[in-house]
């Protein structure tokens, strides 16, 4: 989900506190430019597919509503660094810290 909408954002806040969960306002953010490339790269691996294509994703990031309360998460780089980045925010232990869970190998 986006979220773009602060619409969107209060209700999910509301059925947080309503069902006892915590929430977290974490807002991915990258420059418009890494956002074509990796829209347009998710079309060439079909397993990889979004609902949103390039258009889509551009449109989404220039119309989304501010945000000032959820922390601005970096998103341009890797994928472990957006994780390490968002964990900090949220107060957790380092990614490096958690448990590994098995994983079994698809059919």
């Amino acid at each position: 989900a986006s979220f773009a909408s602060a619409e969107h954002r209060v209700t999910a806040e509301a059925l947080a506190r309503r069902v006892s969960a915590d929430f977290a306002a974490l807002r991915c953010a990258a420059p418009i430019d890494v956002l074509r490339h990796r829209l347009a790269a998710r079309h060439r691996v079909p397993a990889a597919w979004s609902d949103a294509d390039e258009r889509i994703g551009v449109r989404l990031a220039r119309e989304a509503e501010k945000w000032p309360s959820g922390a601005e998460i970096d998103t341009a780089g890797s994928a472990e660094k957006a994780v390490e980045q968002a964990t900090t925010v949220l107060g957790l232990e380092p990614l490096s810290h958690w448990p590994r869970r098995p994983q079994m190998a698809p059919d």
